[in-house]
């Protein structure tokens, strides 16, 4: 019973000290690249992995640059680049950000309907959608960041259980 209070405790302290690092890794797990993944996968298999070569550096840079940003100004892209270069740059990377995120927000919420489609087939995967974007407007409206980085937390948490189970207890 020691043994188990001990363990725990040090569970709880560990996931006391995550938090916006944790979400941010586990949001590149998003559903619109799952399904890509998995449909280029089943495409062409093994046949494109030596890419990685090249555009893993690349990708490691990148995530290396934006984390020593965020850490030596403790502000976002957006305000670093409004702070320190010309307007008409930042209204340049808004420009060009903002058809990509919002393309990518409406693919992952078409994913998640399209996954709750699969559970519960009778439904349209076009309703889910529906109803994921107006649950998704009502927590943003109502919830305060402090309680929505909770939730969050908390969610990509089950997600490295369940790569854990995924990983090391199930069989084959």
């Amino acid at each position: 019973m020691i043994v188990m209070s001990r363990v725990l405790h040090k569970f709880k302290s560990v996931v006391s000290v995550l938090g916006p690092g944790l979400i941010t890794g586990s949001s590149d797990d998003d559903p619109s690249g799952i399904a890509t993944y998995s449909q280029v996968g089943t495409q062409f298999g093994l046949t494109s992995l030596w890419t990685a070569l090249f555009t893993f550096p690349l990708m490691a840079g990148i995530q290396e640059m934006c984390a020593r940003i965020g850490l030596v100004t403790s502000q976002g892209l957006t305000t670093t680049l409004r702070t320190h270069y010309p307007k008409w740059l930042l209204w340049m990377m808004i420009l060009f950000s903002f058809p990509a995120i919002i393309m990518n927000i409406g693919a992952d919420i078409a994913g998640m309907g399209a996954a709750a489609n699969l559970v519960l087939p009778n439904i349209p995967a076009s309703l889910f959608s529906i109803v994921f974007t107006f649950l998704i407007l009502l927590a943003l409206i109502f919830y305060s960041y402090p309680k929505l980085a909770l939730l969050l937390k908390w969610a990509c948490i089950t997600l490295l259980i369940y790569l854990f189970i995924c990983s090391f207890l199930w069989p084959g």
